[in-house]
């Protein structure tokens, strides 16, 4: 079985994909030629996706529960407020992240 590796990911949408599979040079990096392979790669796209809205969530729920909601709750707002706030916090948190500080201290986590 072929192992396939999402490289990147631009803002429109496009995947590059590289495939891990040496003797497979058919295989364009922006778009899957090879039928035998082409499955298996929308199959990993669609993993990986799943994973990326499961991390989205996950986000929402830290924001929400640990920045938001103790705040919303003292002045009285309603869960939908709340919800509202807490995703208008999330967008202004990922905007405000320099990623690649964030990528290097993560990996000294992992060490």
């Amino acid at each position: 079985m072929m192992n396939i590796r999402l490289t990147r990911r631009l803002k429109d949408g496009t995947a590059y994909i590289k495939p891990l599979d040496p003797d497979c040079g058919s295989c364009d990096q922006r778009k899957p030629q090879c039928r035998r392979h082409y499955k298996m790669i929308a199959n990993r796209l669609a993993e990986l996706e799943e994973s990326e809205e499961k991390y989205k969530l996950a986000l929402f729920m830290v924001i929400r529960n640990s920045k938001v909601m103790p705040q919303g709750l003292r002045l009285g707002r309603s869960m939908t407020e709340i919800n509202r706030m807490a995703v208008q916090t999330m967008s202004r948190d990922i905007e405000m992240i320099d990623y690649d500080n964030a990528a290097k201290s993560f990996e000294e986590g992992i060490k």
